[in-house]
């Protein structure tokens, strides 16, 4: 998308999510009329009781001409009916979960939590930063959260800038905390239990050699949004964002004169 700046410059502005989601199930379309249709042989695997198909490696081979079934301007269309239902466990997890974000922040209990937080940390707020990180990563490392930490970015990004640093901050204590969790996971459902299961080997082995590698991924993090804090602190022309407004920002003393009664909608 192109808009045009004050001084008459165009620029490029990054089009909605829905329009890139339209464009990429387009180019899949039309890739189906140029790319050759070829398939893998399967067979079940017994995953932890639940029988998966998993690919036979060295199988693929092409199909004859003929086999090709490329997808027309109706099943271009259909095709965001049919992905939804058949995504709909994840698609409803994502609705519930944006929804009950969507209730703590319009009831002010997030803002709330927030601001008792900096108040207790007061003088301390360095603190909130591994705190917040070792949550993230931790729920990304145990139990494989990733999209469920999704309504938490906003958040964190206006939490960056309530702590008296910028959104990177707070987008990198969520990013990081996520990532780095699932990368270095301790018994995560998805890259350890299913993993060793395909590959043979006994759940949760070496569960003390991923503990050692995540403490030390989980440092070195933190280590690096302490370092960035510091210099945009001495210098905040130094900011990745540095003249950028944020749509997600908090006001410090907004959020500590809130009502800590309102953050009890959290826990109900």
């Amino acid at each position: 998308m192109v808009k045009l700046k004050d001084n008459g410059k165009k620029r490029f502005e990054m089009p909605n999510a829905y329009v890139i989601l339209v464009f990429i199930i387009l180019f899949a379309s039309i890739a189906t009329w140029l790319i050759p249709p070829g398939a893998f042989e399967y067979e079940k695997v017994d995953v932890q009781g639940t029988m998966r198909n998993v690919i036979v490696p060295g199988t693929f081979e092409y199909l004859p001409a003929e086999e090709a079934n490329p997808v027309g301007p109706l099943g271009f269309l259909s095709s965001f009916h049919r992905g939804l239902i058949s995504a709909s466990e994840v698609v409803f997890l994502s609705f519930l979960a944006y929804s009950s974000f969507y209730l703590v922040m319009q009831t002010g209990a997030m803002n709330a939590m927030i601001g008792g937080l900096l108040k207790r940390f007061s003088g301390k707020e360095k603190l909130v930063i591994p705190l917040f990180f070792i949550v993230f990563a931790l729920g990304a490392s145990i139990l494989g959260m990733w999209s469920e930490f999704y309504g938490f970015f906003p958040i964190m990004v206006g939490l960056g800038t309530a702590l008296g640093y910028d959104a990177m901050v707070g987008f990198a204590i969520i990013q990081l905390g996520i990532g780095v969790g699932f990368a270095t996971s301790i018994m995560n459902p998805f890259t350890v239990v299913i993993a060793q299961s395909l590959a043979g080997l006994p759940i949760y082995s070496a569960s003390g050699f991923r503990i050692i590698v995540s403490a030390v991924m989980y440092a070195i993090s933190i280590w690096w949004i302490f370092r960035y804090c510091k210099k945009i602190k001495d210098d905040p022309t130094k900011s990745i964002v540095y003249g950028d407004v944020s749509a997600h920002h908090f006001d410090r003393e907004e959020l500590i004169n809130f009502k800590w009664k309102r953050s009890m909608f959290i826990y109900s």
